[in-house]
């Protein structure tokens, strides 16, 4: 019977994961930093990333977590991950939030009022989209309904949709 490396960076990983799972994130840092200078693999970046997050450093969890998709773009935990800690990264009132694009005259307050909420929700949120529909949708839900609004299902949201002439929240013409 032949036995599979499933550690892939030898024991340095399989320690790593161990502690990562046991919350002893300083020592997994220890198995991950001897890993690296091993072999760098996707895997190694990402249990650091986790304890970086963990250890509240946000800052070098990203860099971790950015080489570790660098490494492989499918490694999905990472990818996802690396979305959770750009949104904590990003100031809550940016001031380079990009202005709506002047809308049509025709268009009333409530329209352009809730289309620029929608843009400013999408700044944040469409980082989310490249991992999956549901965390984007479940982050405008959110941003929306703190937007004075309310998430997809509501009611005064579908009229809005309709009478505003919006497909949806993913509608190109709303891209920030």
């Amino acid at each position: 019977m032949i036995k599979k490396n499933i550690a892939g960076n030898g024991p340095h990983e399989a320690m790593a994961s161990c502690l990562v799972l046991t919350k002893r994130h300083e020592a997994a840092l220890a198995w991950t930093g001897r890993g690296i200078k091993r072999k760098e693999t996707s895997q190694i970046y990402y249990l650091a990333g986790i304890s970086w997050k963990n250890l509240q450093e946000p800052e070098r969890a990203y860099r971790a977590l950015k080489k570790s998709v660098a490494l492989d773009a499918n490694n999905e935990p990472a990818k996802k991950m690396l979305a959770e800690v750009e949104l904590s990264l990003a100031p809550p009132n940016q001031d380079d939030t990009p202005e709506p694009e002047p809308l049509v005259d025709t268009e009333t307050d409530e329209c352009q009022q809730w289309k620029a909420s929608i843009i400013a929700n999408r700044t944040v949120c469409d980082q989310l989209l490249r991992n999956s529909y549901e965390d984007f949708f479940s982050c405008m839900d959110d941003g929306m309904t703190n937007s004075g609004y309310g998430p997809r299902s509501d009611e005064q949201t579908q009229m809005l949709h309709e009478s505003c002439g919006v497909s949806s929240w993913t509608d190109e013409a709303l891209a920030p």
